[in-house]
C-alpha cells in the first residue's frame, strides 16, 4: 500500500539553495496488459515489450512542487536510477496535461501528455538487473512554466525505440529512487523555455489537449 501520504518527501538544501526531492508518485501502465494498475512495485518500465515490440509501456511520475518557489528556481533536472536498459535508445519526457493516480492509472484511462519533449536522454546499456544501477539524467526545466501556470500534474517517460528500460522506483526504497533536483543558473534561459513565449504556455493549458 502506498505510504505517500504520510510525506515521506524528503528535502536536501545545499549552501547554494539547490534542493533534491523525493518521495515522488510514480507508476507505468502496459498497452499489453490494459487494465492492470502497477502503483507501488519496485520498479518503472518504458518502452516496448512482445514478440514483434509491439506493445507499449509508458512512466508516469509526479513530485510535490507546489510549495517551492519557481520564481527562485528556475532549473529541474530529473534523475532516475536504471537497473536494466539493452539498447542506448534514446528516452523522452513529456509533460503531462491530465490528472491521474498511481493507485488507479492504467494503459485504458491513462492521462495524455502534451506534444512535444521538454527532455531527450540516451540511458547507458546496463546489464539485466545487475546492480548498482545508473544514474539517467533529464533536464526538465521547460515543465517548470507548464507546473506553475497550470498545475503540476508530473511526466511521462516514453522510450523512442524497440526495447524495454527498467528503473528504480519510489516503492524500491533506498538512495536510487526518482529525485528531482532544483537549481538555479542565471546565466542560462528561465525556466528552460527555449523559444515559448510565457502567452503561449498559458494559451496550451487555456485550449486543452
Amino acid at each position: 500500500m502506498r505510504i505517500l501520504t504520510v510525506f515521506m518527501m524528503m528535502v536536501a538544501v545545499s549552501a547554494f539553495g539547490d534542493v533534491w526531492l523525493e518521495g515522488a508518485e510514480d507508476t507505468y501502465v502496459d498497452e499489453r496488459e490494459p487494465g492492470d494498475n502497477f502503483g507501488g512495485g519496485l520498479y518503472l518500465c518504458s518502452g516496448f515489450v512482445g514478440e514483434d515490440w509491439d506493445s507499449q509501456r509508458i512512466i508516469y511520475i509526479r513530485f510535490d512542487v507546489e510549495q517551492w518557489m519557481f520564481d527562485e528556481y528556475h532549473y529541474a533536472e530529473l534523475h532516475l536510477a536504471c537497473i536494466e536498459n539493452r539498447l542506448t535508445n534514446p528516452y523522452e519526457v513529456y509533460v503531462v496535461g491530465q490528472q491521474w493516480d498511481e493507485g488507479t492509472v492504467t494503459w485504458q484511462n491513462r492521462p495524455e501528455y502534451y506534444p512535444g519533449p521538454i527532455a531527450e536522454t540516451e540511458a547507458p546499456y546496463h546489464p539485466d538487473m545487475e546492480w548498482p544501477p545508473e544514474w539517467v539524467v533529464f533536464d526538465v526545466s521547460g515543465a517548470l512554466t507548464y507546473w506553475e501556470y497550470g498545475g503540476n500534474r508530473g511526466v511521462a517517460v516514453v522510450q523512442d525505440g524497440a526495447d524495454l528500460g527498467t528503473f528504480i522506483s519510489s516503492d524500491f526504497g533506498g538512495g536510487y529512487v526518482p529525485k528531482l533536483h532544483f537549481y538555479d543558473d542565471t546565466g542560462m534561459n528561465p525556466k528552460g523555455v527555449e523559444g515559448a513565449s510565457l502567452g503561449r504556455i498559458k494559451a496550451i493549458y487555456a485550449n486543452g489537449l
